[in-house]
């Protein structure tokens, strides 16, 4: 699987992620003003979902180019080392990867929880 096909799919979970979370949020809003009602637990499952949003969403937008910060240090690289940007830019996949990872990892027993309470 290439490194593009992954950061479309990483982008797809990011935009399903946001969806769920967009929906999730205002079913709490509309059961607690109609029925005194709240969802327990969205405020725990929307702390996490930010994160993993953000993660998700960063290799999409290295290699679509519309990162700022790692496009100017790939571009000044990449006029001297072509080899050496498409190294960095294997580099920001793994990382990203490498940080989902721990962040999904570290969020798991926080959202087990929250699943619970709801």
């Amino acid at each position: 699987m290439s490194a593009r096909r992954i950061a479309v799919a990483l982008d797809a979970i990011a935009a399903l992620a946001l969806l769920t979370l967009l929906l999730l949020i205002n079913s709490d809003i509309a059961s607690r003003n109609l029925f005194d009602a709240p969802i327990r637990g969205v405020t725990e499952i929307a702390s996490l979902a930010v994160p993993v949003m953000l993660f998700c969403a960063i290799p999409g937008l290295v290699a679509r180019g519309e990162l700022i910060q790692s496009e100017t240090l790939l571009g000044i690289i990449a006029r001297h080392c072509v080899v050496g940007a498409r190294g960095l830019h294997v580099g920001f996949f793994v990382a990203g990867g490498c940080l989902l990872i721990g962040v999904a990892l570290a969020a798991i027993p926080n959202f087990m929880r929250a699943l619970s309470i709801a």
